[in-house]
């Protein structure tokens, strides 16, 4: 008890770059991502004590089980562009790089979506798969979508950019 109070505390960030004196490029390549995974939070927003603890579950204690590899090459190239190939033959539309300005359902319970300001897209459904930090962003730009009382809750949300995927070869 008293060493996770201690270690409780003090941010991993602190603890790794000040106290253990792990190098920058050292934490940026490998404490940092284990943190977007483990306890999923960015070293400053958490504690020393749980990551600790989240080190010793999931990295120590079962180091057989643990499973995560850094991407040979960038994840564009390597997993992202071959997937949206795959979407493409199954006739998905992925549209990169657009900007959703507004969301408004219509009187047959489907959903025109709008890009750009200038592209309608009619669709049966609409899969966010942004960040919360995007969706936070979307939510300020498509009054529609502010308009969901669900909705109001995201402004409450912290979040980190993180991916986690299991590919099977």
């Amino acid at each position: 008890d008293a060493s996770w109070k201690r270690y409780d505390d003090v941010s991993a960030e602190t603890l790794f770059r000040a106290v253990a004196g792990v190098s920058p490029t050292l934490y940026s390549e490998l404490v940092s991502p284990l943190l977007h995974v483990l306890p999923m939070c960015p070293g400053y927003d958490c504690s020393a004590a749980a990551a600790l603890s989240c080190f010793h579950v999931f990295a120590l204690s079962a180091s057989g089980a643990f499973d995560v590899r850094w991407c040979r090459g960038t994840i564009s190239d390597r997993i992202f562009n071959p997937w949206v190939e795959q979407l493409k033959q199954l006739n998905v539309t992925v549209q990169g790089g657009a900007k959703v300005t507004a969301i408004t359902e219509t009187e047959s319970n489907k959903f025109s979506v709008t890009v750009n300001d200038d592209q309608t897209i009619e669709c049966d459904a609409v899969v966010f798969a942004v960040g919360i930090t995007a969706a936070k962003k979307l939510l300020s730009s498509c009054p529609p979508l502010a308009a969901i009382q669900e909705t109001a809750k995201w402004n409450r949300l912290r979040g980190v950019t993180c991916l986690c995927c299991r590919l099977f070869f």
